[in-house]
């Protein structure tokens, strides 16, 4: 569940999920219609609706009839691609998990270039500490609905000299 965003020699790149791919983004339209169903939503009423939903697709992990995920289930053949993309000397990478791209996906803060270009310029930090304050401010997940208020938020940020 990483995405990949770099600089390349032929443009921005993004490799791995995409927004539509997201969790997240996936489950946010059964998550609305649950809330224009039910007058006081709340995270928890909302979590115990949804999770059985996220449990089913959980299931079709890695298998041939379902999606493909790198875990520690490795995917059939069939999901794994391959390639090579050129960086040029400067270019740079951020490696990040779909918890720290949410800022893209979910909250919608940032374009993939704007979130590189911040990791570059203020470190990762910076974003990490904007995604928990959006996380929070939104604890019940109705602004912004989502599976979990909080999710794994990790980068690796690269610059090839």
């Amino acid at each position: 569940d990483c995405t990949l965003l770099l600089e390349a020699s032929s443009g921005f790149v993004r490799i791995g999920t995409e927004a539509g791919d997201a969790g997240d983004t996936c489950i946010a339209d059964a998550i609305r219609r649950f809330q224009e169903r039910n007058a006081m939503p709340t995270a928890e009423s909302a979590r115990s609706y949804i999770w059985p939903k996220i449990r089913a697709g959980r299931a079709q992990m890695n298998e041939a009839n379902g999606y493909g995920v790198w875990s520690i289930t490795p995917p059939p053949a069939l999901y794994v691609r391959t390639g090579t993309v050129q960086l040029a000397s400067g270019g740079t990478a951020l490696l990040a998990t779909d918890g720290l791209v949410r800022l893209v996906d979910v909250f919608a803060r940032y374009s993939e270039q704007a979130m590189l270009q911040l990791a570059l310029s203020s470190g990762l930090g910076v974003l990490i500490e904007e995604l928990r304050r959006l996380e929070a401010a939104d604890h019940d997940n109705i602004r912004y609905p989502r599976a979990k208020t909080y999710d794994d938020a990790t980068g690796l940020l690269l610059r090839l000299t």
